[in-house]
Formats: C-alpha cells, sequence, structure tokens
C-alpha cells in the first residue's frame, strides 16, 4: 500500500503575518509548501557556501533517495547564497530527485527561522569549520536534535547534546540521518 506521511499544522496567522511583509509571491507560496511539510523536514541554518560542506547533505539525500524505499524527510536550506555557493544551486536544479526533496529559502527574518526551528523534525550542521556554530545551540534551544560536524568550535556548540560527526564520512551522516528521521523518539530527546 502507500504510506501517508504525516502533515505538519501550520499556523494561518504565520501565513498572513508573511503576507503582511509584502514578500514575493513565489516566496509565499514556498512557505505555503513548508508549511504542510516541514514536520517531515531536516533543516540546515547557514550560508551557502564551501566550508559550511552543503555538498555532504546532497550526497546524504542522493544515497538515501536511491538505496532507500522507506519515506525520505525533505531537506531545507535556510540561509543566502554565499561565494562558491552556484555548483551548490545548480547541482540542486540538475538532479531531478534532489529538485523535489532540497528547499531553499533566503533573506528570512529572525522570526521566520525560529519558526522553521520549531516545526522541523531534526536539524543538521556539517561544517568544516566555524568561529562558534550559533545555529547548532539554537537547534538544541529549540528542543532539536542536531546532526553537527565534530569539528573546531562544534563540540562546544553542541553542549554535549549534538550528535557530532565527522564531515567527510558520507557512510556515518547516512546512517545517522536515517536513525533518527526512522526513531521519532530519538528526535524528542
Amino acid at each position: 500500500g502507500l504510506a501517508i506521511a504525516p502533515v505538519a499544522t501550520f499556523d494561518p496567522g504565520q501565513l498572513v503575518a508573511l503576507a503582511e511583509t509584502a514578500m514575493k509571491a513565489t516566496y509565499v507560496f514556498s512557505w505555503l509548501m513548508i508549511g504542510l511539510t516541514l514536520a517531515i523536514a531536516a533543516l540546515f541554518v547557514s550560508t551557502i557556501t564551501a566550508r559550511k560542506n552543503h555538498h555532504l547533505l546532497l550526497d546524504v539525500w542522493t544515497r538515501l533517495l536511491t538505496d532507500d524505499a522507506r519515506p525520505v524527510p525533505f531537506l531545507v536550506f535556510a540561509g543566502s547564497r554565499g561565494s562558491l555557493s552556484d555548483e551548490t544551486m545548480n547541482r540542486i536544479q540538475r538532479d531531478r530527485r534532489l529538485a523535489h526533496r532540497v528547499i531553499h529559502l533566503e533573506g528570512l527574518a529572525d522570526a521566520e527561522i525560529a519558526w522553521l526551528y520549531r516545526e522541523c523534525a531534526f536539524t543538521l550542521y556539517p561544517s568544516f569549520y566555524e568561529g562558534w556554530g550559533l545555529p547548532v545551540t539554537e537547534s538544541l534551544d529549540f528542543g532539536k536534535v542536531c546532526i553537527a560536524s565534530d569539528r573546531t568550535s562544534l563540540p562546544e556548540a553542541g553542549e554535549g547534546l549534538a550528535v557530532l560527526l565527522d564531515p567527510t564520512d558520507l557512510a556515518l551522516w547516512t546512517e545517522r540521518v536515517r536513525d533518527i528521521w526512522d526513531d521519532d523518539e530519538s528526535r524528542h530527546r
């Protein structure tokens, strides 16, 4: 039979507030799509740039979509395009599977990012190096499990609560994403 994925609740007041900011219609449409599916999404809040390691997550999602018949969460990139982001964005657009599973949102206000944290299933942060890694701490503050890189300041930002992994180990990241996605209880520890 056909498996039906759970649907997130979406507060219509948030849509009204978003519309009042006079953003483009396509942006509002993206939020509508996210509002209907965000509970089945992993969130990565970060500028899109090479050191943030977005390609690892695209590799993980490609592997999940290729090797697994089970449902795969959406992957939400929330952040502006930085230097060397064209390759990342082009990769998402070229790969039909990724284009249907990866969503990029930019130009978000703090309240909108907070809403994403509240509504997502879990967060990711595979960066190669950081000064601090605020999104890891923010994720934990919202009670979300964060799978993060074990490099530089990120273990400290994770306060001993983040799942820390080598940012070059595709197999391990794929396994942990699958484990956390499959185990609802582990997402609410």
